[in-house]
């Protein structure tokens, strides 16, 4: 079983919560991580430091927009003041072991191909049109992703599952989006994740329950409330 996690944007509890009930629930032997650990939380550095105590192996370890935003201060793409204003928050507060892990131990081209058994995979934070900032949807998934049996994606924090055929019919594409682990935005306020079972081609969505009200309460005046406000409405 493959644990399948995105977004989780800085939120301990979230990502403790998910990872004692899939461990509890599934036998994982692997893991595949979308992007997008830190920034709009208040534990960037304690999130990755969990991270590094996973003894599964990752599959695919990629860097999402955040990532891009806090190592290279690109702040410019971010569709509000609040949002880069966060982003430099993070940057400043990332500790050089945060830093390290996110430059040395994950992938920053927000990509990666691979493949599980006969399975011909793809993770990508966004999709093939921007790999940081462009989600994949049905309406954009009918050309270019032919050669791949199994397409992971993460940045809208909104799961999903859907296939598409090739032109001839001959070969599937299943797309999966686990949802956010951190920062759930499809109105379900729980922590997010995803679970492939690549014996039996099945995909398993789950949420957990975690302490919002923690989370919420670590929060401080130099970070915009609509971010510690969202967590209890998953939006």
């Amino acid at each position: 079983m493959i644990l399948i996690l995105s977004d989780i944007h800085a939120n301990l509890s979230a990502l403790e919560a998910v990872l004692k009930e899939a461990y509890r629930k599934y036998d994982i032997t692997a893991l595949i991580l979308l992007g997008d650990i830190v920034n709009y939380g208040m534990r960037p550095n304690e999130t990755i430091c969990r991270i590094k105590k996973i003894q599964t192996p990752a599959i695919a370890n990629i860097w999402g927009n955040h990532e891009e935003a806090v190592i290279y201060r690109k702040y410019e793409r971010f569709s509000s003041r609040r949002g880069a204003e966060c982003a430099m928050y993070t940057t400043e507060r990332l500790s050089p072991d945060s830093k390290k892990y996110i430059t040395s131990e994950m992938n920053p081209s927000g990509f990666e191909e691979f493949t599980i058994g006969s399975l011909t995979c793809l993770a990508v934070h966004g999709s093939p049109d921007d790999f940081f900032w462009k989600s994949i949807s049905p309406s954009r998934a009918r050309e270019g992703y032919s050669t791949f049996d199994v397409v992971f994606s993460g940045h809208s924090h909104i799961p999903h599952y859907f296939e598409t055929c090739d032109k001839e019919c001959e070969r599937k594409t299943v797309f999966i989006n686990p949802g956010s682990v951190g920062q759930p935005r499809n109105l379900n306020p729980r922590a997010q994740y995803s679970v492939f079972d690549s014996e039996n081609m099945q995909f398993f969505f789950c949420c957990a329950e975690y302490d919002i009200a923690l989370e919420q309460g670590l929060y401080n005046d130099d970070i915009h409330p609509y971010y510690k406000e969202r967590l209890s409405r998953g939006t």
